[in-house]
């Protein structure tokens, strides 16, 4: 589904009805329409989901995520990347719920600081790639922290 511009919120929830029990992996990449409400209709009917893409899905803020995080227990690779509503403090709240991660791409997130990556690099002892490209705030502190 990824660059589907015009897709509808209302499309979103129906396919995570109907997919509830099947669904591993959503590519939402793109989707500008993708909102906070269409990512807490999915997240409450996937619980199988190990994968979502939602890069620059302008929209999505960290409500989106801690509520995917909340309820998709199975959840291994998520992309966030762009998604420039998600915080610091909200990142900071997920640290708890992402150990199961192995791969989450922060990329061109603006709002993250060292801080946060550096309570994930705690969190998160299955996570084999953590890209953080573009993250401004990012500081030599949060790198030398990962990689000690």
């Amino acid at each position: 589904l990824a660059w589907c511009q015009t897709f509808a919120e209302s499309s979103i929830i129906a396919l995570a009805k109907k997919t509830s029990k099947t669904l591993k992996s959503l590519d939402l990449s793109e989707c500008k329409q993708i909102t906070d409400q269409s990512i807490t209709a999915l997240s409450l009917h996937s619980f199988e989901l190990e994968s979502l893409n939602v890069t620059n899905c302008v929209k999505i803020t960290d409500a989106s995520i801690l509520m995917i995080l909340d309820t998709c227990l199975k959840m291994k690779n998520l992309n966030l990347g762009g998604c420039i509503k998600i915080t610091d403090h909200g990142l900071s709240k997920m640290t708890g719920k992402i150990m199961r991660l192995e791969v989450l791409r922060l990329s061109r997130c603006y709002k993250v600081t060292d801080t946060t990556v550096m309570r994930i690099g705690k969190a998160c002892v299955e996570m084999h790639t953590l890209l953080l490209s573009g993250c401004r705030e990012i500081k030599g502190n949060a790198v030398r922290f990962l990689v000690a």
